[in-house]
């Protein structure tokens, strides 16, 4: 899963940086190739779906409780890089953007605390992903609490099938990767222990087959999932038969997906620095080459730089901002201080009884 998420948040990066070029230097023939790579958001999304569920079997707990860890998981880290991106337009020069730097308004900063309102624009034009994933979290809430034995109820598997059904005749596509994520939980963890055969199982695989008419990438993210969860639990991976590079491969992937959400965001401040900076050494280092061969040397530098600096600043962000901060607001949990407060009294009764 982690590794599955890195390589979600990789190919977003790409296409950003893909897509950011060929704006700098437009030519008649653009490479194009990562135009693909913005299939990484609805690969976040079925994640989501799945190992928001998952853990949920694993460890319901309160609504509140579930929410503050989730925003505070998401939030510190929007929070810092959307601070950086402002103060940079406050203080860089109108020159070292690309076009005129959006002005920073109240307005502007009020639709940045609350992602962007789900568009994609704004001073951290990637938040509009955590609008929906914010939502997503606050409707899984109401049944979080009692989820390890809703998850085994047949008609949870009706109810996520007849939502696939609907998603697709309404072409609500956002709204149908969570819930391919939950019918690839249902499917491959099975909660319940229902035979596939049995007439739930078996609609809800019909419903996210049919959901493929509405968004092919939805069932391909399906596929995805179930098969390296079904791979990890195998234990495939850790046995001789399996090629020690591949299996390094995953590590490393598995090492940047949980800097991935870091990664994710901070590529709003490195794109942009990377392409500007690549821009500006192509132009000084080879000023006498045709513009096609300008474009070649500008698409590799771009690449390099932009994806190298990404991962490096988000692994750091990572480390420094993203986990530290989680932990602190957890230690401060309202939430946990007042369950700490009505154990400590019930032990106090006890021990005078």
């Amino acid at each position: 899963m982690q590794a599955l998420r890195a390589v979600a948040a990789l190919t977003i990066v790409l296409y950003h940086l893909e897509s950011g070029l060929n704006i700098y230097m437009p030519v008649e023939t653009p490479i194009s190739l990562f135009r693909w790579g913005d299939m990484g958001v609805p690969l976040f999304f079925v994640l989501s779906g799945f190992v928001v569920a998952f853990a949920g079997m694993h460890h319901p707990r309160p609504a509140l409780e579930f929410l503050y860890g989730r925003l505070s998981r998401l939030y510190p880290t929007y929070l810092f890089t959307a601070t950086l991106f402002i103060s940079a337009i406050a203080i860089l020069p109108a020159s070292g953007f690309r076009g005129n730097p959006l002005p920073i308004t109240l307005a502007g900063i009020q639709k940045t605390l609350f992602f962007e309102y789900g568009q994609i624009s704004g001073y951290v034009y990637v938040g509009w992903v955590l609008y929906y994933e914010a939502w997503f979290y606050i409707a899984f809430a109401l049944v979080i609490a009692r989820f390890s034995i809703v998850s085994r109820q047949p008609w949870f598997s009706a109810l996520i099938s007849v939502g696939l059904i609907a998603t697709a005749i309404t072409q609500s596509n956002l709204i149908s990767y969570f819930l391919t994520g939950i019918a690839a939980f249902l499917l491959a963890v099975n909660p319940g222990q229902v035979p596939l055969r049995s007439p739930w199982k078996a609609a809800l695989l019909v419903a996210v087959v049919a959901n493929f008419l509405s968004t092919p990438i939805a069932l391909l993210a399906f596929a995805l999932v179930v098969f390296l969860y079904l791979l990890e639990t195998s234990n495939y991976l850790s046995s001789k038969s399996f090629s020690k590079h591949i299996v390094a491969a995953f590590r490393f992937l598995q090492l940047l997906g949980n800097s991935s959400y870091s990664i994710y965001l901070v590529q709003v401040l490195t794109l942009s620095a990377s392409l500007k900076v690549s821009e500006g050494l192509v132009r000084a280092l080879l000023p006498d080459l045709g513009s096609s061969y300008q474009y070649t040397a500008y698409w590799f530098t771009s690449i390099s730089l932009g994806l190298t600096s990404t991962i490096l600043a988000g692994i750091l962000m990572s480390q420094y901002i993203e986990k530290p901060s989680y932990q602190a607001l957890m230690r401060l949990s309202p939430i946990r201080a007042a369950k700490y407060c009505n154990s400590a009294k019930s032990s106090s009764r006890k021990l005078t009884r």
